[in-house]
């Protein structure tokens, strides 16, 4: 049986510790389970960051609940114009687009915008599937745990 990915990750129930020790029984590089606990973390960071992208696009006409704003707070082009710095752009932008389609305005550039948005998230999800498809490949070089009963040599002959 190989090794799973949250096997090399010890708050998620795995021990890295000991996948090391059998990576040095085997005489091989004990880097190599490092390598694949930073990618392992690289990549849910950038999985919290689509996340966060996800629901900044889907927030401004009322999340329940899930909106940096308060409800009383709503997206309005004042508040918005007033606050820029203390928001985040892409929320700003998909703000006022929700608020000018509301007010039945011509938007053609916000819209623009919000398709440039969705596109770079489109680009992240692919990169971290990518990415994903990377640090499993990597986490396969790591062989399976030696047992404890095995003897340790590097050589045939012992």
């Amino acid at each position: 049986m190989t090794l799973d990915i949250l096997d090399f990750i010890d708050n998620k129930g795995g021990n890295a510790e000991a996948i090391r020790e059998s990576q040095r029984k085997r005489g091989n590089s004990v880097e190599l389970v490092d390598e694949v606990i930073q990618m392992y973390h690289d990549w849910v960071k950038s999985a919290l960051l689509i996340s966060a992208f996800r629901l900044i696009l889907k927030c401004p006409s009322g999340l329940r609940g899930k909106c940096p704003q308060k409800r009383s707070q709503r997206c309005s082009k004042t508040d918005l114009s007033e606050e820029k710095s203390n928001i985040n752009p892409i929320w700003v932008a998909v703000a006022l687009l929700t608020s000018t389609e509301q007010a039945k305005e011509p938007a053609d550039e916000l819209v623009a915008q919000k398709k440039q948005i969705d596109a770079q998230v489109e680009a992240l999800v692919k990169g971290s599937k990518e990415f994903e498809i990377q640090m499993r490949i990597k986490a396969t070089n790591v062989g399976n745990i030696v047992g404890k009963n095995v003897p340790v040599s590097l050589t045939e002959a012992s």
